[in-house]
């Protein structure tokens, strides 16, 4: 479409791009709008954006998105980036259910009702303070659960908080998706949840933090370690340990092994060791 409307404009023109990343994508983009352009880059994230990972079991994701909802407060404007469709859904209703407005957005809603969610979003008034068709929350802070959809072109300037429900599909889309706070120069804070299956993304997530300066999670460098050694095989369970509630990580291959083992377990009764049938067996005669 760019291209298209590219072509119907004079050739004496002045061109500009703007890109929160600039992937391999973006610059054949760039080249084929104009070859030879001067590039601007402004390195790295904004220290205005205050970012926080967690590593968290996926089943305790919800009490601790609640838990974070009260910390941030009131006066807050929280968007809470999912992966799926189905979860952005479910995710809003257990907040409403909560007494927490909340809007959710996915791509497979109509463009009217895409506008109707973003501007009720605009429009919401925490703490209390609004007018009459305002929809406002006295004890806790608005929310919109999203997908991707609204990681780019979202421009919502109150914006304080992003919550990272579900990590995503890459760093470049972490990148645009923690932008929609910390806006022309306010302060905003990104919470990311990093669990089970999002080992591959450990590594360039760490990377992001050392480059801005924040501070790196117990277990990050592990699995990003683990990860780059394995060869891309690791895969990691995030736990809690009994004693204390401590986040650990676990191998799934230990787990599997653990789970083999049990299959030659001691038969009760029996006083020896011996490999449990796994298929059904004729009864001895």
């Amino acid at each position: 479409d760019i291209l298209g409307i590219s072509s119907l404009c004079i050739r004496r023109r002045l061109t500009m791009l703007f890109s929160a990343t600039w992937t391999s994508q973006t610059e054949t983009f760039a080249i084929i709008l104009r070859s030879g352009a001067v590039r601007v880059t402004v390195a790295g994230i904004p220290r205005v954006i205050v970012q926080e990972v967690e590593l968290i079991p996926k089943a305790n994701r919800a009490r601790r998105l609640r838990d974070l909802l009260r910390e941030f407060g009131a006066g807050a404007k929280v968007l809470v980036f999912v992966l799926f469709r189905r979860e952005a859904k479910s995710v809003a209703k257990m907040l409403e259910d909560d007494g927490t407005p909340a809007w959710s957005l996915a791509g497979n809603m109509s463009q009217a009702a895409r506008t109707f969610t973003m501007q009720a979003f605009r429009d919401a008034k925490c703490g209390g303070v609004g007018g009459s068709d305002s929809l406002t929350s006295a004890s806790g802070p608005a929310v919109m659960v999203a997908t991707d959809v609204a990681a780019r072109g979202l421009d919502v300037p109150d914006v304080t908080h992003v919550v990272n429900y579900s990590l995503g599909l890459s760093v470049d889309g972490y990148v645009h998706r923690i932008g929609r706070c910390g806006r022309a120069g306010r302060q905003g804070t990104a919470v990311t949840f990093v669990t089970d299956g999002d080992e591959r993304y450990a590594g360039p997530l760490l990377k992001l933090l050392d480059e801005a300066r924040q501070p790196v999670p117990p277990g990050l460098r592990d699995m990003a370690k683990g990860f780059q050694k394995s060869g891309g095989k690791a895969k990691y369970s995030v736990q809690l340990s009994k004693a204390g509630g401590e986040v650990k990580l676990v191998s799934k291959v230990k787990v599997q092994a653990a789970v083999n083992d049990e299959e030659d377990a001691p038969v009760k009764g029996s006083g020896v060791s011996q490999r449990l049938p796994t298929t059904r067996q004729r009864p001895p005669r």
